[in-house]
Order: structure tokens, then sequence, then C-alpha cells
């Protein structure tokens, strides 16, 4: 009988150190913007983790490579970024501190009867996102025109969201390269949001030729007065010339 009972002793110690399959459920690594403000932090991690041959109550434990930080005088580990590294869905609720714009975070989860497997998931910090508005001084000759509102992006991970503004003689608010067709001059503005959270904003300047002269006078701005001898003038007196960014020059003669 004691022969039996060491036997079985042997096999509850090789039991309680043995690995089980790996952990299913964990979600897949990702990315979350860098600029504060424009993050869906705070997030929760983990997704629906399952111990396969597990036996419950479940134990985790989560953990990164330590690293140290000048800053703060101090190594910096999970609870650094976790609100709870005991927890199967810990919140994180920082994004600092992550070395190479990227971050391993490792869970170990543990079954009542010892068996115990662990997953990492990764997190990417996205530091840079821009895009151009190509040829975004735009002139249309006449009112109703069409041109196309080009978008080159530079950065940023898709998909992509698109905002439009103002939505005023403009094909659809939300793609990409819209079509526009204004009857007067005007400025779009283009709100980019990448998967991460990202934004970033621009305008495009859509110019269309006036065809009065109350558009004309609206549109144009005075950039100086000038005398007869091309000096110019502070005094609203006598012979002017009144030259605008149009490069249009209007004489006009004042009598006091």
């Amino acid at each position: 009988m004691k022969t039996v009972l060491k036997i079985l002793l042997i096999g509850l110690m090789i039991n309680s150190t043995a690995k089980a399959q790996c952990i299913t459920g964990m979600p897949n690594d990702t990315t979350i913007c860098g600029f504060p403000g424009l993050t869906s932090l705070p997030i929760t991690l983990g997704g629906n983790p399952i111990l396969t041959s597990g036996i419950s109550p479940f134990t985790y434990h989560w953990s990164t490579d330590l690293f140290w930080s000048p800053a703060l005088s101090q190594n910096i580990d999970a609870s650094f970024f976790l609100d709870d590294t005991t927890l199967a869905n810990p919140i994180l609720y920082s994004r600092d501190y992550f070395t190479g714009n990227e971050k391993d975070f490792y869970l170990t989860i543990t079954g009542a009867n010892g068996l115990s497997c662990t997953d990492t998931f990764s997190i990417s910090v996205l530091l840079n996102f821009s895009y151009n508005l190509l040829e975004c001084e735009i002139i249309l000759y006449n009112p109703g025109d069409t041109a196309v509102l080009w978008t080159n992006i530079m950065d940023g991970i898709p998909p992509f969201t698109y905002s439009w503004s103002p939505p005023i003689s403009i094909s659809n608010v939300n793609t990409v390269n819209p079509l526009v067709y204004p009857d007067s001059s005007i400025t779009y503005n283009l709100i980019l949001t990448d998967s991460t959270g990202c934004q970033a904003s621009s305008d495009c300047f859509v110019y269309v030729n006036p065809l009065t002269v109350e558009e004309i006078e609206h549109n144009k701005q005075l950039l100086k007065i000038v005398d007869i001898l091309g000096k110019e003038s502070k005094s609203k007196k006598g012979l002017l010339f009144y030259i605008y960014d149009d490069g249009t020059v209007e004489k006009k003669i004042i009598i006091d």
C-alpha cells in the first residue's frame, strides 16, 4: 500500500507542473492611436480566454517584459498599464512608455488541477497619421461645373472613414474622392479617421469664377492705396489708385 501511495503522489506532482493546450478566445493583435484624445482607450484586454483541459476555478496573471524608465526611476511592469493584472479581462488605460511603439502582454491562466498555459497579446501604437488633399485650390470657370476632391493617404491603419463638410453641392460626404459642383466659392473640410481612432483634418478651397460685380467685390481683397506717383497714400483725397489681390486696379477721384 505504501508503494502505491508513493506512486500516486508522484503522479500528482507531475500533473501539477503540466502544461495545458494553448489558450483560445484571445483577440488578434491590435493597434491603437498614439495621439492623446484620439484613441479608444481605455480598452479591455483578453477576449474570452479558455484553458483547454483545465479545471475551474482559474487564476489569471498578466505580465510584460520589464524595462527601466529613467523618467520614473523604476522598472515598469504590466501593473503600470493595466488596472488589475489578476483579471481575465483587465483594462488598458495607458499607452505611455510603449517601447518601440509596441508592447507584448502575456496572460498565464492556471486551473485548479495545476494545468497552465501562457498566450501573448501585442499592442502597437500609431504615432504618425497624415494625408494630402491634392490640387486643393481648384478653379471652376462657371457655377455648377464639376471637380473631384482627390485624397492621398500616407499613413494610418485601414479601414478609413471620411467626413466632408459642409454638405453643400457635394456628391457624397462619406467617400474619399467626392464630386463637387458649387455655385459660388467654397472651402471643403475633410476629417479622416482610421481604424485606431486617429484623425487628421485638411481643407480644400474651390474657387468659382464670379459672374457679377457684387461677387467680384465680395471675393477680392484690397492690398493698398497709392497716389499718382505710386507711393502708398494714407490720404483719402484726390486721385487715388486701389490695388486688389486679384491684380485689378481701380481709379478713384475723391473730393472732400
